[in-house]
């Protein structure tokens, strides 16, 4: 028994000296590969991958394209955020030429009102004089008319200026609103 593990402690020893030895005296083959390190590239986006290297293994020059990634999703919520910029300059421009307008009239509801003013103080002047009998019926009725008339004006140039004032809050509530329905159709969870 002692003889067979001599046997066998020879038979491994020679075995591991020629494994270590041929190794070392082996030499090269030319087919040989040389691994790279491997390194992961991510992407903050989403999308499809379109390598632009057409053979692997080949060489990438620094800064060199590798990939391209195309997301339609990304250039769709792009266009919808663009798209609503370009609206709310619209909206923007709108509401800056309807001030002035606002303000013309505004200026003709103050007109309108002086004129009430004037007409009224000639119908009492009118009226007083028609009480003293020193003016004619067709004075005071004409003098009544004219206030009448300056009074419709300024009851014209009251709805007008409400009527731009309401329109410019219109105008701000859409952009409020278009604001929400933009979010609503980049998130569908927004309510």
């Amino acid at each position: 028994m002692r003889l067979v593990r001599v046997v066998v402690g020879f038979a491994l020893l020679t075995v591991g000296l020629y494994v270590v030895i041929g190794e070392h005296f082996a030499g090269t083959s030319a087919d040989a590969t040389l691994n790279a390190r491997l390194n992961i590239v991510r992407a903050p986006i989403e999308g499809r991958v379109t390598l632009a290297i057409k053979n692997m293994g080949a060489r990438v020059s620094p800064g060199g394209l590798i990939a391209e990634i195309y997301d339609q999703r990304f250039d769709t919520a792009r266009l919808l955020e663009l798209d609503r910029d370009r609206e709310d300059q619209r909206i923007e421009l709108k509401r800056l030429a309807g001030q002035p307008r606002i303000a013309e009239t505004k200026a003709t509801q103050d007109a309108a009102a002086a004129r009430l003013r004037q007409a009224d103080a000639e119908f009492q002047r009118a009226n007083e004089l028609n009480t003293r009998g020193v003016q004619t019926a067709a004075n005071l009725d004409r003098a009544r008319a004219t206030y009448d008339v300056a009074q419709q004006e300024l009851e014209s140039a009251r709805q007008r200026v409400n009527y731009s004032e309401t329109e410019l809050a219109s105008a701000r509530e859409r952009l409020y609103r278009g604001v929400l329905q933009c979010c609503s159709l980049l998130d569908p969870t927004y309510p």
